[in-house]
Protein backbone atom coordinates (compact mmCIF):
# COMPACT_ATOMS: atom_id res chain seq x y z
CA UNK A 1 0.00 0.00 0.00
CA UNK A 2 1.18 3.17 -0.75
CA UNK A 3 -1.42 5.96 -0.87
CA UNK A 4 -2.11 8.33 2.73
CA UNK A 5 -2.88 6.53 5.67
CA UNK A 6 -6.39 8.26 6.89
CA UNK A 7 -7.28 7.80 10.40
CA UNK A 8 -10.60 8.89 11.85
CA UNK A 9 -11.36 8.84 15.92
CA UNK A 10 -13.14 11.83 17.88
CA UNK A 11 -11.00 15.21 18.91
CA UNK A 12 -9.71 13.66 21.79
CA UNK A 13 -6.51 10.86 22.73
CA UNK A 14 -9.17 8.07 23.91
CA UNK A 15 -7.44 4.72 21.90
CA UNK A 16 -6.45 6.48 19.00
CA UNK A 17 -3.30 8.53 20.40
CA UNK A 18 -1.26 5.45 20.27
CA UNK A 19 -2.01 5.24 16.78
CA UNK A 20 -1.36 8.38 16.00
CA UNK A 21 1.77 8.90 17.53
CA UNK A 22 2.94 5.56 15.84
CA UNK A 23 2.09 6.90 12.24
CA UNK A 24 3.63 10.09 13.16
CA UNK A 25 6.96 8.20 14.48
CA UNK A 26 6.93 5.76 11.52
CA UNK A 27 7.00 8.67 9.10
CA UNK A 28 3.99 7.44 6.84
CA UNK A 29 2.12 9.87 5.18
CA UNK A 30 -0.78 9.86 7.25
CA UNK A 31 -3.98 12.64 7.65
CA UNK A 32 -5.85 12.91 11.28
CA UNK A 33 -9.36 13.42 10.39
CA UNK A 34 -11.75 14.10 14.08
CA UNK A 35 -15.26 13.09 13.55
CA UNK A 36 -18.22 13.20 16.15
CA UNK A 37 -21.26 11.25 17.16
CA UNK A 38 -22.95 12.25 13.82
CA UNK A 39 -20.86 11.84 11.07
CA UNK A 40 -19.54 8.90 12.18
CA UNK A 41 -22.96 7.69 12.61
CA UNK A 42 -23.56 8.43 8.64
CA UNK A 43 -20.05 7.13 7.35
CA UNK A 44 -20.75 4.02 9.41
CA UNK A 45 -23.76 3.37 8.14
CA UNK A 46 -22.40 3.90 4.57
CA UNK A 47 -19.35 1.05 5.35
CA UNK A 48 -21.44 -1.32 7.59
CA UNK A 49 -22.43 -3.38 4.49
CA UNK A 50 -18.69 -3.85 3.09
CA UNK A 51 -17.26 -3.60 6.75
CA UNK A 52 -19.44 -5.09 9.51
CA UNK A 53 -16.92 -4.54 12.13
CA UNK A 54 -16.85 -0.93 11.41
CA UNK A 55 -15.87 1.09 14.10
CA UNK A 56 -13.12 3.63 15.59
CA UNK A 57 -10.68 3.96 15.43
CA UNK A 58 -10.47 3.42 11.72
CA UNK A 59 -7.38 3.65 9.77
CA UNK A 60 -8.19 3.50 5.64
CA UNK A 61 -5.49 3.36 3.29
CA UNK A 62 -6.41 2.73 -0.82
CA UNK A 63 -9.61 2.08 -0.18
CA UNK A 64 -9.20 -0.67 2.32
CA UNK A 65 -10.13 -0.64 6.16
CA UNK A 66 -8.87 -1.54 9.34
CA UNK A 67 -10.17 -1.31 13.33
CA UNK A 68 -8.94 -2.34 16.38
CA UNK A 69 -6.35 -0.30 17.79
CA UNK A 70 -3.81 -3.04 18.78
CA UNK A 71 -4.01 -4.67 15.30
CA UNK A 72 -3.32 -1.13 13.81
CA UNK A 73 -0.39 -0.29 15.90
CA UNK A 74 1.11 -4.03 14.97
CA UNK A 75 0.28 -2.70 11.00
CA UNK A 76 1.82 0.55 11.89
CA UNK A 77 4.68 -0.49 13.59
CA UNK A 78 5.28 -3.18 10.53
CA UNK A 79 5.63 -0.20 8.20
CA UNK A 80 8.17 1.91 9.81
CA UNK A 81 10.32 -1.03 11.56
CA UNK A 82 8.60 -0.46 15.10
CA UNK A 83 8.15 -4.15 15.84
CA UNK A 84 11.27 -6.21 17.40
CA UNK A 85 13.20 -9.36 15.02
CA UNK A 86 12.96 -12.11 17.27
CA UNK A 87 9.37 -14.38 17.99
CA UNK A 88 10.02 -14.30 21.42
CA UNK A 89 10.28 -10.09 21.44
CA UNK A 90 7.57 -9.63 19.77
CA UNK A 91 5.76 -12.57 21.71
CA UNK A 92 6.87 -9.84 24.71
CA UNK A 93 5.48 -6.92 22.98
CA UNK A 94 2.36 -8.27 22.17
CA UNK A 95 1.60 -9.22 25.78
CA UNK A 96 2.46 -5.53 26.94
CA UNK A 97 0.05 -4.08 24.59
CA UNK A 98 -2.94 -6.71 25.71
CA UNK A 99 -2.42 -5.86 29.15
CA UNK A 100 -3.79 -2.34 28.11
CA UNK A 101 -6.84 -3.49 27.91
CA UNK A 102 -7.27 -4.63 31.68
CA UNK A 103 -6.65 -0.91 32.15
CA UNK A 104 -9.79 0.15 30.45
CA UNK A 105 -11.58 -3.14 31.83
CA UNK A 106 -11.12 -1.63 35.44
CA UNK A 107 -11.79 2.18 34.59
CA UNK A 108 -14.54 1.58 31.52
CA UNK A 109 -17.56 0.80 34.03
CA UNK A 110 -17.08 4.31 35.89
CA UNK A 111 -18.54 5.81 32.45
CA UNK A 112 -21.91 3.84 33.31
CA UNK A 113 -22.33 5.84 36.04
CA UNK A 114 -24.54 8.67 35.60
CA UNK A 115 -24.39 10.52 39.18
CA UNK A 116 -21.18 12.75 38.88
CA UNK A 117 -20.16 12.13 42.53
CA UNK A 118 -20.61 8.78 42.82
CA UNK A 119 -18.30 8.33 39.29
CA UNK A 120 -15.43 10.47 40.76
CA UNK A 121 -16.03 8.56 43.64
CA UNK A 122 -15.31 5.11 41.82
CA UNK A 123 -12.76 6.14 40.47
CA UNK A 124 -10.70 7.86 43.43
CA UNK A 125 -11.86 3.94 45.22
CA UNK A 126 -10.12 2.49 42.20
CA UNK A 127 -7.01 4.42 41.67
CA UNK A 128 -7.27 4.57 46.01
CA UNK A 129 -3.64 1.94 47.48
CA UNK A 130 -3.29 -0.74 48.48
CA UNK A 131 -6.59 -2.05 47.53
CA UNK A 132 -7.85 -0.25 44.49
CA UNK A 133 -8.08 -2.11 41.47
CA UNK A 134 -6.27 0.65 39.19
CA UNK A 135 -3.26 0.55 42.12
CA UNK A 136 -2.98 -2.72 42.29
CA UNK A 137 -2.74 -2.50 38.01
CA UNK A 138 -0.28 -0.14 38.12
CA UNK A 139 1.86 -1.66 40.81
CA UNK A 140 2.00 -4.70 38.44
CA UNK A 141 3.11 -2.51 35.61
CA UNK A 142 5.54 -0.88 37.24
CA UNK A 143 7.08 -3.86 38.46
CA UNK A 144 7.00 -5.20 34.51
CA UNK A 145 8.92 -1.89 33.75
CA UNK A 146 11.89 -2.96 36.36
CA UNK A 147 12.88 -5.45 34.11
CA UNK A 148 12.87 -3.87 30.83
CA UNK A 149 16.55 -4.01 28.51
CA UNK A 150 18.01 -0.65 28.27
CA UNK A 151 14.01 0.92 29.04
CA UNK A 152 12.44 -0.64 26.26
CA UNK A 153 9.51 -3.14 26.51
CA UNK A 154 10.61 -6.03 23.97
CA UNK A 155 14.74 -5.83 22.88
CA UNK A 156 17.16 -2.99 22.66
CA UNK A 157 14.51 -0.96 20.18
CA UNK A 158 11.54 1.85 20.58
CA UNK A 159 8.62 -0.06 19.35
CA UNK A 160 4.85 -0.05 19.24
CA UNK A 161 4.59 -1.81 22.42
CA UNK A 162 6.73 1.31 24.12
CA UNK A 163 4.35 3.93 22.21
CA UNK A 164 1.18 1.94 23.06
CA UNK A 165 1.88 2.09 26.93
CA UNK A 166 3.22 5.76 26.80
CA UNK A 167 -0.32 6.67 25.13
CA UNK A 168 -2.00 5.16 27.63
CA UNK A 169 0.07 6.34 30.44
CA UNK A 170 -0.61 9.72 28.99
CA UNK A 171 -4.09 9.19 28.95
CA UNK A 172 -4.62 8.49 32.58
CA UNK A 173 -2.92 11.36 32.86
CA UNK A 174 -4.20 14.36 31.13
CA UNK A 175 -6.95 15.01 33.05
CA UNK A 176 -9.40 14.33 30.52
CA UNK A 177 -11.10 12.34 33.16
CA UNK A 178 -12.73 13.78 36.20
CA UNK A 179 -12.19 12.02 39.47
CA UNK A 180 -8.53 11.07 37.93
CA UNK A 181 -5.99 12.89 39.72
CA UNK A 182 -2.92 13.94 37.05
CA UNK A 183 -0.13 13.11 39.12
CA UNK A 184 -1.41 9.50 40.31
CA UNK A 185 0.83 7.72 38.32
CA UNK A 186 3.37 9.88 39.76
CA UNK A 187 4.15 7.43 42.94
CA UNK A 188 4.96 4.73 41.10
CA UNK A 189 8.84 5.22 40.09
CA UNK A 190 9.38 2.50 36.84
CA UNK A 191 6.07 4.48 35.22
CA UNK A 192 7.44 7.76 35.74
CA UNK A 193 11.06 6.79 34.52
CA UNK A 194 9.53 4.98 31.62
CA UNK A 195 7.32 7.68 30.41
CA UNK A 196 9.87 10.30 30.60
CA UNK A 197 12.29 8.14 28.55
CA UNK A 198 9.98 7.40 25.89
CA UNK A 199 8.56 10.51 25.85
CA UNK A 200 11.72 12.31 25.38
CA UNK A 201 12.74 10.36 22.40
CA UNK A 202 13.41 12.69 19.76
CA UNK A 203 10.93 11.34 16.94
CA UNK A 204 8.51 10.83 20.14
CA UNK A 205 9.09 14.45 21.35
CA UNK A 206 7.98 15.77 17.76
CA UNK A 207 4.73 14.95 18.15
CA UNK A 208 3.66 17.22 20.80
CA UNK A 209 6.52 19.80 20.54
CA UNK A 210 4.13 22.38 18.98
CA UNK A 211 1.59 21.90 22.29
CA UNK A 212 1.31 24.71 24.71
CA UNK A 213 -1.89 23.56 26.63
CA UNK A 214 -4.83 21.39 26.17
CA UNK A 215 -4.65 17.06 27.00
CA UNK A 216 -2.25 16.48 24.92
CA UNK A 217 -0.04 19.27 26.29
CA UNK A 218 -0.77 17.97 30.03
CA UNK A 219 -0.10 14.33 29.27
CA UNK A 220 2.28 13.73 26.59
CA UNK A 221 4.70 16.25 26.75
CA UNK A 222 7.78 16.04 27.93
Amino acid sequence: MSGVHNLYYYGIPGRAEQVRLALHVAGVSWENHVVNGESWGKMKADLVDKLPQANIPLLEVDGQYMTESLAILRYVGVLGGLIPDSAFAQGKMDEGMSMTNDIFAVFGPTFAISDPEERIAARQALCAGPDGKLFKLMQKLDAMIAGFSGGYMAGDMLTVGDLCWFSIFGLMSCGMFDGFDTTFLDQFSNITTFRKFIGTNPKVASRYADETEGLLFTGFKF
